[in-house]
């Protein structure tokens, strides 16, 4: 076990500080996959703790900007996934200081007015992936496209 280079996480509704601080002291793992429902704050808190191993999280449901804001201080955390989320301002703020994130997708996520463009300012992203978002006005995924550097993908 001790040996374990690579950790995927599939766990139910809620992922525990507890079970991530397991993974955690595992001194030869460099990528942790987690795919959970949602993160309890100490999971949040307890992801810090990985040093010199690359993140993948998917959360599902409700995400507060505050959580999003606890990310920003996970370093290794380089593919972030949302889904069944409210995109709003504070929302799409709060993930342009998760500088680190190089791939976001967003699944299902429900957005207000101009959210959405907003995304194109997050300069930080080399990918772009929506699913199942459908904006109100089509002209908002070409002025996303505008606004990112060329060497970027978006997925639509």
């Amino acid at each position: 076990m001790l040996a374990l280079t690579m950790a995927v996480v599939n766990r139910g509704p809620r992922l525990t500080g507890e079970g991530l601080a397991n993974l955690a002291s595992l001194p030869k793992l460099r990528h942790l996959r987690v795919r959970s429902g949602r993160l309890s704050a100490a999971g949040l808190r307890q992801l810090s703790r990985f040093t010199g191993v690359e993140i993948e999280l998917g959360m599902r449901g409700a995400v507060a900007a505050a959580q999003l804001r606890e990310l920003a201080k996970v370093s290794g955390l380089t593919t972030l996934t949302l889904s069944e989320c409210q995109l709003d301002d504070e929302t799409v703020s709060s993930l342009s200081q998760i500088t680190q994130i190089h791939h976001l997708t967003l699944d299902s996520a429900k957005q207000r007015g101009e959210t959405l463009r907003r995304l194109g300012r997050l300069r930080h992203l080399s990918y772009i992936e929506l699913e199942n978002v459908h904006p109100s006005d089509p002209r908002v995924i070409l002025d996303i496209l505008k606004r990112l550097p060329d060497d970027r993908v978006f997925v639509h």
